[in-house]
């Protein structure tokens, strides 16, 4: 059953400490609440999050997942978000299986992300592929082009749309997920996209390509 969370507060407390649930790693290293607000939405599903929020203070955080497979967009008007010395495209998605992304803003950031249980991904992964010794893994941690970016971008607001309604039903809920894992294995390279390449000769993963 899908579990739905919503909250809108005007405590800083509250911003780590919900994060955290989902994200064990995410870290707010610096949060000054002047001026501050945070909005809050987020769907849980079998092995994976779906979260989207708003956050306005002045703002350093960083995520180093390690049992995650982290898929996110932090759209600001005044911040960076960076992994080692690249700078991200806060325009699209970035995603991480380990290395640490660190992210500034100053004002309000809209952040939206699908978070996976690394080994419930690689499991799923396994059963699309047939390979049962796929060790799944990114290989980028940006979108492999542009076009796969706005992709995972409308994607995102379809699967929180759609799983907030999802209600009881195993069916839609394990569809979802096969969906959203799909999305964001299509948009990063990985060691799941380069298999499903080789063996469609080329382009995206072949369910990609049907879906589309």
């Amino acid at each position: 059953m899908a579990d739905v969370l919503r909250l809108a507060s005007r405590d800083a407390a509250d911003v780590e400490e919900i994060w955290t649930r989902y994200v064990p790693s995410a870290r707010v290293q610096n949060l000054d609440p002047k001026p501050f607000g945070f909005q809050w939405c987020s769907v849980s599903l079998g092995g994976m999050s779906i979260v989207r929020y708003a956050l306005t203070a002045t703002v350093d955080s960083a995520v180093q997942p390690e049992d995650q497979l982290f898929a996110c967009r932090v759209t600001t008007p005044n911040g960076w978000v960076r992994s080692g010395r690249s700078h991200l495209d806060t325009s699209v998605p970035w995603a991480t299986d380990g290395a640490q992304v660190e992210a500034h803003w100053e004002g309000t950031a809209d952040v939206s992300a699908l978070v996976f249980d690394r080994a419930e991904a690689q499991r799923l992964a396994r059963r699309i592929t047939g390979d049962d010794l796929l060790r799944l893994r990114l290989t980028d941690a940006v979108p492999r082009d542009r076009t796969a970016g706005r992709h995972w971008n409308r994607a995102f607001d379809y699967l929180l749309s759609a799983s907030a309604a999802a209600g009881d039903d195993p069916l839609i809920e394990s569809s979802l997920v096969r969906h959203a894992l799909l999305t964001t294995l299509s948009t990063f390279r990985s060691t799941f996209f380069d298999a499903a390449v080789r063996d469609a000769g080329g382009g995206a993963p072949r369910e990609a390509l049907e879906r589309r």
